[in-house]
């Protein structure tokens, strides 16, 4: 710390303190008191009195507390002492003269520093100020992203509607699907009523499973001697127990000549 009277050099944090015996005493609480000290300094300009301190260099021997141990022993050591409770500084002060003639002192420094104390300040607060209006328009950003994702939220439920989850995904991105058997019946059925419309709407991008994939399914399909145990599942199904709707087994042009298809029409 440094000493708070003006054009005073005793400071305890420099390295090269040539003041090693002097102690610090800071101002005292009382408002009165507090004032003399004020005055006592010289000082024109602002400072922080809860923080601030004046070195004993300013004291007499007579503002310092008594200790009869020391007293019988002759031993005064200043650095170890305190202060009387009404003590004043009083030693070393400069004059008023001497402080205007002086304008690059320490007092001229103090005053520096003030300024350049004041001026951040004042930086802050400009700050402060554009930090507030930065948050007014992250908030109405905010409401903005809000009012999309509502928006897209909607859509997404208009699509779930009409797409599966594989074909939204198919949507979103050209990573290889796992598609479903209804996806892939589907994809058939919609590939057997026109297979030039199916490979333009692929082309368009609509989510569906690709030719290669509808071949490789019906690969796997076996037709054999016999009663064709799974057709009349279907038919025994409640999907085809309709009097309106039919079953045709047919061939799938462009698919195959072996394979299979059940078409349900309306």
């Amino acid at each position: 710390m440094r000493c708070a009277v003006c054009r005073c050099n005793s400071d305890n944090q420099s390295k090269k303190n040539p003041y090693s015996d002097i102690k610090f005493f800071h101002f005292p609480k009382d408002e009165t008191l507090c004032k003399k000290w004020l005055l006592a300094t010289k000082r024109e300009d602002k400072f922080n009195l809860k923080t601030a301190c004046i070195c004993s260099k300013h004291f007499q021997d007579t503002d310092y507390k008594l200790n009869l141990q020391h007293e019988l022993l002759n031993y005064k050591p200043k650095r170890y002492r305190g202060l009387k409770d009404d003590a004043v500084p009083s030693l070393n002060l400069p004059s008023r003269t001497n402080i205007k003639k002086n304008s690059n002192g320490h007092c001229s420094g103090i005053q520096k520093r003030d300024r350049k104390r004041v001026v951040a300040d004042l930086l802050s607060a400009v700050q402060t100020i554009m930090t507030g209006t930065d948050i007014n328009r992250v908030e109405e950003s905010l409401a903005s992203r809000n009012q999309e994702i509502v928006a897209l939220k909607q859509k997404l439920s208009a699509l779930e509607k009409v797409f599966s989850k594989n074909q939204l995904k198919k949507l979103q991105s050209n990573k290889r699907i796992q598609w479903s058997v209804s996806e892939v019946s589907n994809g058939i059925v919609l590939h057997s009523a026109g297979p030039r419309a199916y490979r333009l709407m692929l082309k368009k991008g609509y989510p569906y499973p690709a030719v290669a994939t509808l071949r490789a399914w019906l690969r796997k399909i076996k037709i054999q001697p016999g009663i064709l145990r799974n057709v009349f599942k279907l038919i025994d199904s409640s999907d085809f127990n309709k009097p309106d709707r039919k079953i045709q087994l047919c061939k799938c042009p462009g698919i195959g000549a072996t394979e299979i298809i059940l078409d349900c029409s309306i």
